[in-house]
């Protein structure tokens, strides 16, 4: 379960889950091999997180459609689970996987999501970074160059959107796809 929350359950292609969706690990000890522990534990699990994460991220970028990969953390929230709502709150955003694909620097769609998120937030506390670049401190723009040295950052395949709330210390992450044209063609042409 501590895998799969680490990686498969932080994913969001188009937010719906498949009726099919299923991982599954076994281990019954029928080898004869004694059960792990100390560092060789560690470094399985360690093995283990990567692994699932490298599958995880493939199923994103190869979700229907997806041009390109974003890591969103929010960070700052007043409890995890605030953390988790908004993450997945913007990540299964419309208007923020379409301004995405559009490589729209469009910090204002990820501020509205937050606002209807069912969590506390302060507009004049949240500071945002597209592609490491500082676009919103404190609910004002701190530099405006950075939109400039941001938008070529966030045409590239991944990248990074990180959110303060500046509430208090709970955190999460989520990778999620963009929306595109390509997305809309393929599911209004599917047939079941």
């Amino acid at each position: 379960r501590e895998a799969a929350d680490a990686t498969f359950n932080r994913i969001v292609v188009d937010g719906d889950t498949s009726t099919n969706d299923t991982a599954a690990l076994f281990a019954n000890g029928a080898c004869g091999l004694p059960p792990l522990e100390g560092k060789d534990l560690a470094a399985f699990r360690e093995a283990l997180l990567s692994l699932l994460l490298h599958l995880a991220l493939m199923i994103v970028r190869d979700g229907e459609g997806a041009t390109r990969v974003v890591r969103l953390s929010v960070t700052g929230a007043r409890t995890a689970a605030d953390a988790t709502k908004a993450a997945r709150a913007a990540a299964a955003s419309p208007l923020v996987k379409t301004a995405v694909y559009g490589a729209d620097l469009n910090w204002g769609r990820v501020i509205a999501v937050l606002g209807r998120a069912g969590i506390a937030v302060d507009p004049m506390k949240v500071s945002m970074r597209f592609a490491g670049e500082t676009l919103l401190r404190r609910g004002m723009r701190p530099d405006p160059a950075a939109s400039l040295r941001a938008a070529p950052k966030i045409r590239a395949e991944a990248y990074a959107i990180d959110v303060d709330l500046g509430l208090g210390s709970g955190s999460d992450y989520v990778y999620f796809s963009d929306l595109s044209v390509d997305y809309v063609k393929l599911n209004s042409g599917y047939r079941s």
